[in-house]
């Protein structure tokens, strides 16, 4: 059974800077809630059959409520159909693929993220935690699970402000929603928030638009922060802040020439904790602003011709 505690964090140590962002590509609209630059839930709408690729530094809970989505996972493909549920292990490479039956318009996936430290607060403790060899376990739906996920889907779709006292209820509902339906999971979840040692280009190329300390990257890469120094520098050639401070400003530097994003909107999508420092930083790699580029993507839109009413 899960741990649950009389109390959750008060008022005053909430913080509410729920952030969320929608991402529209040719072939999806993927909306991510985010909180404290960490992903929380998120949904991915379908305009056409589509292939995307998954590596999540936490546990996924995965839900499909339209259409159906394959999982490839090296020479192992899993399907999952409208209304069931599957869990993904942080780390783990992935490839879906979503498609949509003849009577559907679009497929659409929605996801929850079980990061490690609430399934070591919420679900309770096993001193020695069995190794198991899946990276993916297929789910039925169940009354618990549903009602979970449908308050999930308002929470993203709808863009509403949550705290994290909302997230940790939520969280709780997830898990206990999971053992419920199959109490072998808790040993699951468990083995899945083990600290293990990953591939650290692929984890940085997943990571580097989040604002987190070096210790906690190092930390969720499986690394004391020394080796993930060395092991950075050899990899890269040079030292991780150099590296993340350019790869988030030549991804903001792509977005401001989309001409679909403004410099007040962007800078903490690409990690960076304040507006001025977001200038500083893209003026001093750019020689310019980032307004400027913003203004000239503007610029180079092609204008939209209206008729009048006579």
């Amino acid at each position: 059974m899960i741990d649950l505690p009389l109390t959750t964090l008060d008022s005053s140590s909430e913080n509410p800077d729920w952030l969320n962002q929608s991402q529209r590509y040719n072939h999806s609209i993927i909306q991510m809630l985010r909180y404290d630059s960490r992903l929380f839930a998120l949904s991915c709408t379908g305009r056409v059959t589509h292939e995307t690729r998954l590596f999540e530094p936490a546990t996924v809970l995965l839900h499909v409520t339209q259409g159906e989505m394959q999982l490839h996972l090296d020479t192992q493909v899993h399907l999952i159909r409208a209304g069931e549920y599957g869990l993904l292990r942080k780390f783990t490479s992935a490839r879906t693929v979503a498609s949509v039956g003849p009577s559907e318009a679009y497929p659409v996936v929605y996801g929850f993220i079980l990061h490690d430290e609430f399934i070591h607060r919420f679900a309770k403790p096993y001193p020695k935690v069995p190794s198991v060899s899946s990276p993916y376990v297929s789910l039925p739906a169940t009354a618990l699970l549903d009602g979970f996920m449908q308050s999930i889907q308002t929470y993203v779709d709808q863009k509403q402000s949550l705290s994290r006292t909302l997230i940790d209820l939520k969280t709780q509902e997830a898990l206990f929603a999971l053992i419920q339906m199959d109490s072998n999971l808790q040993f699951l979840l468990h083995e899945y928030a083990v600290t293990q040692r990953t591939d650290l280009s692929a984890f940085m190329h997943r990571m580097y638009l989040y604002n987190l300390p070096l210790a906690e990257l190092a930390r969720q890469s499986g690394r004391s922060l020394s080796t993930f120094n060395r092991e950075f520098r050899f990899l890269f050639g040079q030292p991780p802040h150099r590296w993340l401070v350019k790869q988030r400003l030549d991804h903001a530097y792509h977005l401001l020439q989309t001409g679909q994003v403004r410099p007040a909107e962007l800078y903490w999508q690409v990690g960076f904790e304040d507006l001025s420092h977001f200038s500083r930083a893209f003026k001093k790699q750019f020689h310019q602003l980032p307004s400027q580029i913003s203004i000239r993507s503007d610029t180079n839109r092609p204008v939209q011709l209206t008729r009048s009413g006579k």
